[in-house]
């Protein structure tokens, strides 16, 4: 199930391993693993501007990022900003809410 996680919706993954979504969500939460955005249209006009400094930031925590998912045989070559972003605080928040990834 782990190499699954992030390359497709929850519920997709879900509906295919006969398990909830919300058990999908949570194993996925707990390996840190981004979740597969929803297809989105072009023009919504959602954009992500990111200043320089923390832009450098990102960029040095993206590689450490890839090589954790890569080790939990995640398919994955690299992480757009937002992908590092929200991993970074999936992460924070399982720590804060007393997960296991500590």
């Amino acid at each position: 199930m782990d190499e699954q996680l992030g390359t497709d919706m929850d519920h997709v993954i879900a509906e295919r391993l006969g398990l909830s979504e919300n058990q999908v969500m949570t194993r996925r939460r707990k390996l840190n693993i981004a979740r597969k955005e929803t297809p989105r249209h072009a023009t919504t006009g959602a954009k992500l501007f990111i200043e320089n400094e923390l832009m450098e930031k990102i960029s040095r925590l993206e590689p450490f990022l890839v090589d954790r998912f890569r080790k939990l045989r995640v398919p994955i070559k690299s992480l757009e900003p937002a992908q590092v972003i929200e991993s970074a605080i999936d992460y924070m928040l399982d720590h804060a809410e007393g997960g296991k990834l500590r």
